[in-house]
């Protein structure tokens, strides 16, 4: 692809605002640029700022670093047709799906999300609307609760509840409902502007080869 010297402008501002770069980094150094939180209720360190994904990056320590965001892309996307072919087989035979596979790719999810790459979200939103595997519980809750806390809260989209948030919906004991519908009014608004960054963060990472 011929880029003209103003496009390639562009997309170089776009890259170095969003932490981007030619060299793709590994998605635990990106996590770590913008954690979630640091410290806990009782002031306790965070590790990774955020315990599921402390939890993702220790189930997945067989994969060889550096994991950027276009190998774990790939991971996820050819584990994830490969596993929902399986799940569909082994429904037809009334046997129970593969839990653990879908634990891993839950795994995966988590990462992704949290290098707040708009790549990455692209994808994480096609797996939500998919109906492949959306039966399995964990890698649903994975997706909705990854795109809402990375990115439905990121300042730097729009946001913009659904309604009014309460302090009921605080304090609920599933505030995941919710986070489903404040996804959802999200992602209507910012859909266009998500895949704009996304394009230009593939032709960025694509110029810079």
């Amino acid at each position: 692809m011929n880029l003209s010297f103003p496009l390639l402008a562009v997309l170089a501002t776009f890259a170095f605002q969003s932490g981007l770069s030619a060299e793709e980094a590994d998605i635990v150094e990106l996590s770590q640029r913008h954690p979630l939180v640091s410290w806990d209720l009782n002031n306790r360190p965070i590790p990774y700022g955020d315990e599921m994904l402390g939890d993702a990056i220790h189930a997945l320590a067989g994969i060889p670093h550096p994991w950027t965001v276009p190998k774990m892309i790939g991971i996820f996307e050819t584990e994830r047709r490969a596993l929902s072919e399986k799940d569909r087989g082994q429904r037809r035979i009334g046997s129970e799906p593969h839990s653990q596979e879908w634990e891993r790719l839950r795994h995966i999810a988590r990462l992704l999300a949290a290098s707040r790459d708009p790549r990455a979200t692209v994808v994480l939103e096609e797996a939500l609307d998919s109906q492949d595997g959306l039966d399995h519980g964990l890698l649903h809750f994975e997706l909705v609760d990854g795109l809402f806390n990375y990115f439905a809260l990121d300042p730097t989209y729009q946001f913009i509840p659904a309604r009014p948030m309460t302090y009921q919906d605080f304090d609920a004991t599933n505030f995941f409902p919710v986070e489903e519908e404040i996804l959802k009014f999200w992602r209507t608004r910012n859909d266009k502007e998500l895949r704009a960054r996304a394009a230009a963060a593939t032709a960025a990472a694509s110029a810079g080869k």
